[in-house]
């Protein structure tokens, strides 16, 4: 990704993200779907794009210390801005937790978030029976994370946010 390979990435518009996010999760998405079989490839593809979407938006917010390390941030700038959140809070680590505009951010986010999963969710059904497994699995295991992330008023700078192998296998069997 062209994105990726900037030595420094700040704040990219919420479209430039949208597509960033088809071009790398969205893409594996359309490629999956190709490979577990599809009733219907062009409405399936508008699905896998969706919930490509919601995964990298994961990846991006559980991430947000690890980039920021690396002269990262892929969080917008509009919305950032709207809560009052510049370049300096984000790089100051945990005590962005303290600034009144981060958890409303990270509630928005995770929102937008959730509203792309919620639209991805339709691809399922299209899915070949046998095939629908992995894919639900993802989901919830992400959908999981952002949980957690959520509960933990959006520190995603004291640990990593992830799931632990026990919660993994109980996901797991509940799909």
């Amino acid at each position: 990704m062209r994105i990726d390979s900037k030595k420094n990435i700040i704040y990219p518009p919420k479209q430039d993200l949208e597509n960033y996010c088809d071009k790398v999760a969205g893409a594996v998405g359309c490629l999956s779907i190709s490979i577990f079989g599809i009733k219907n490839k062009i409405t399936g593809r508008s699905y896998a794009k969706y919930m490509g979407r919601a995964l990298q938006l994961t990846n991006i917010l559980r991430d947000v210390a690890e980039d920021i390390e690396r002269d990262r941030i892929y969080l917008p700038i509009e919305d950032l801005s709207r809560f009052g959140i510049s370049e300096k809070d984000l790089k100051s680590g945990k005590e962005i937790l303290n600034h009144p505009g981060w958890k409303p951010f990270v509630k928005e986010y995770i929102k937008r978030a959730d509203k792309y999963r919620e639209r991805g969710m339709k691809l399922f059904p299209l899915l070949d029976k046998s095939s629908r497994y992995s894919p639900a699995a993802m989901t919830t295991f992400y959908h999981s994370i952002m949980k957690k992330i959520e509960k933990n008023d959006g520190d995603v700078f004291s640990e990593r946010t992830q799931l632990s192998k026990t919660e993994k296998i109980g996901l797991a069997a509940y799909i």
